[in-house]
This record gives structure tokens, sequence and C-alpha cells, in this order.
């Protein structure tokens, strides 16, 4: 019995070692299988913002915009990419539904804008007005043969754009040929859109870092504007931040407006008319200033040494004004934005299990129940700089 219970006791210590060891091998295989959850999660969110800002800015590449808007040959922009009409990269949640106020620029979230591949493009053949309503189509080259509305369809989002930076976006409730019937996604205003205005099929993305709440983890979360609901995307993200760098140089007039193609700037809506041929038109917008010459002086300063550098962009200088089209539009926004090129992004993701976060602090933004650093999993901040092809087709 003796030697029994001491051979119980000797069995008993050894098991007491070998579990004493393995314990913290266990707490740091907790803790590595969660830093790789982490990196991957990491990963996810980087790719989802990257492959949407990577093609902001995509214009329609075809279409049938054939009539006028005087003295243009069609509308200015509604070919190659947007800038030449409206800044595609905003730095706010652009849309129907919880849309920042008309001018606001942040730096947690972003709006992207973009023309899908192939995506049909025509003018308007009736006046368009900024409300729930009816487009009529007019048919022309680029359009789909044998459709009578050029390749529209229902639940389709698209935008109006005049050429002079004004621009709506709407829904397509349903289609009556040759008209579409839409609910507008933007607030109404008195605008009407002339007859030959664009009008093409249209992507927004909306990208921001929703704080948790109950049982929801902190996520990154993507909305289509419109009338679309928010979509998580990656959960325990906890930062998420934008910077921006531009055009050091404004938006200058290549040519007159009277010369029947554009493109008539190097970036940005050309002003309203040609001095050379409607002197009694006024030729002032919230990029150019009428100097009674054939082409405009730019309204806004240059910000850097000279043609070909890109500048920081602070947030500061992006709520400011000048407004497009004006300083009473719901749509407007700073004509500094048609300067930006190139998107900073930064993202933060955190630990999913509390017992691997410390109190709140430098390594952590949400703080956790972990009493030993040996097991922590401190956040980990991932920063990409892109520069969308679409945005520097013209430099």
């Amino acid at each position: 019995m003796i030697e029994v219970a001491v051979t119980a006791g000797l069995v008993a210590a050894l098991l007491g070692l070998v579990l004493a060891a393995l314990e913290p091998a266990q707490g740091l295989f907790t803790t590595q299988s969660e830093v790789a959850d982490m990196q991957q999660r990491l990963r996810a969110a980087h790719d989802a913002v990257y492959d949407d800002l990577v093609g902001v800015g995509a214009g329609a590449s075809h279409g049938g915009v054939v009539a006028s808007v005087a003295p243009r040959s069609g509308v200015a922009g509604s070919w190659g990419p947007l800038v030449a009409a409206l800044p595609p990269v905003w730095p706010m949640r652009l849309g129907s539904r919880d849309a920042d106020s008309p001018g606001t620029a942040r730096s947690d979230r972003v709006t992207l804008l973009e023309v899908p591949p192939g995506a049909p493009l025509a003018a308007v053949d009736q006046p368009v007005a900024a409300a729930d309503g009816t487009i009529a189509v007019r048919l022309g080259p680029g359009c789909a043969v044998g459709h009578p509305v050029c390749g529209f369809a229902q639940d389709m989002d698209v935008l109006v754009h005049d050429g002079s930076g004004a621009f709506d976006t709407f829904t397509i409730v349903s289609v009556a040929p040759p008209h579409l019937v839409v609910r507008h996604t933007l607030p109404d205003w008195p605008k009407v859109y002339p007859v030959g205005s664009a009008l093409f099929q249209i992507e927004s993305r909306t990208y921001y870092a929703r704080e948790a709440r109950g049982t929801r983890p902190p996520q990154l979360v993507r909305y289509a504007g419109g009338f679309h609901p928010d979509v998580p995307v990656v959960d325990y993200i906890v930062g998420l931040t934008f910077e921006y760098f531009g055009e050091s140089e404004p938006p200058r007039m290549v040519k007159p407006l009277s010369d029947p193609e554009g493109p008539w700037t190097t970036y940005g809506p050309p002003p309203p008319a040609d001095p050379a041929t409607s002197p009694a038109l006024p030729v002032t917008n919230c990029v150019f200033i009428a100097t009674g010459a054939p082409l405009a002086s730019p309204r806004l300063s240059s910000l850097g040494p000279g043609a070909g550098a890109l500048v920081p962009l602070p947030l500061s200088q992006l709520h400011d004004g000048p407004f497009c089209p004006d300083d009473l539009a719901p749509t407007r926004y700073d004509a500094d934005l048609l300067r930006i090129r190139s998107v900073e992004v930064t993202i933060r993701v955190q630990a999913a299990l509390d017992s691997l976060r410390g109190p709140a602090g430098l390594l952590f933004s949400y703080g956790g129940t972990g009493q030993r650093a040996d097991r922590y999993a401190p956040d980990i901040e991932a920063r990409v700089r892109v520069t969308p092809r679409n945005l520097a087709l013209a430099r």
C-alpha cells in the first residue's frame, strides 16, 4: 500500500508538471491563432476597399449621347473619366439614407463613384427634373441593338448630368419605352436638366467603420447608395481613415468652347458658355471665372510647385468652397474634390477575444479582460495609398 501511494503521488506530480508546461503553450496557441485571424480580416478589409478604389472614376466607354447642349456637341464628360464632369471621390456619405450634410468632409468615410464596364449611356430626350418622375431616353450610337431604352433596366441606379457640374441620381422603378420611371435618390431641388443631358448607369460605394453595439462587433460596412441597405464586410474593424492627395494646379481650359470637340479643360466642368460666341451669357462657374477672353481663367489657386506634383488635400480645404454647381444645391461639393488623384487608407483591426486584449490605450482601441501581457494580441494597423487609374489618365 505504501508503494502504491508513493507511485500515485509521483504520477500526480509528473502530471502536474506536464499540465503546467502545456498551459502556456495552449495560451500561446490561442494568441497566435487569433493573430492569424486578425491578419486575414485586415487583408479582407483592405481588398474590399482597394478593389473599389482602383475602379473609382471610371466613366462610360460608349453610348448614345447625340444631342448637343449648346455650344457643345454632346455633354462634357459623357465619355471618359467622371472627373471631367463631377468628383468621383467624396469624403462623406452620399445617398438617400443617412447622408451627410452637403459640403461635408470627413476622414472616417468615403463614397466612390464609377460607371460599370459596358454600362449604357444615352441622352435624355425631354427635360428631367431633380425629383421622382420619368426620363425619356433618346436612342443613339452605342445603344444595344433592338433595345427600346438603350439597355437600361429596372432596379438600375443611374446618374444624369448636363456638363455644368450639377448631377442627380435615380433608381429605375420600371421601364415603359421610351421612358424610364425613376425614383430620385438625392434631395429634390429646382434643377431641370435640359434635353441632351447625359444619362448612364452609376455604382456608388460608401465605406465606413461602424462601432460595436450590444453583441454586434465593430465592423467595416459598405453602403451602395440610394435606397440600398448597409452591408457588413468584415468584423472587428476598429479604425478606418482616409487621406487625400491631388493636383497642385487648378483646372485650366485647353481650348475654347466654340471648338466642337472636347475635352475643353484639363479636368472638371467647363464654363457654361464661350464669351467669343455668346458674350451675353455668363461664363463663371465654380472652377472658372470670366475674363472676356476665349479661354476663361481658373478660379482655384495653385497649391504647389507646378504641374505634375500631387499635394496633400487637408479636410479643411475640402469643405470651404467654392461649391459646385452653386452654394445652394443639395448636391453641392467643394470644387477642390475635383483635384483628388490619390487616396491613402488606414485600416485597424482588433482581436475578437476579450481575453486577448488589455486596457484601452496605444495597443488596444477597445479594452478587454486580458491580464497577462504575454497573451496579448495588440491591434494591427495597415496603411496603403491607392492612385486610381481613372483619375490619372489625363496626367
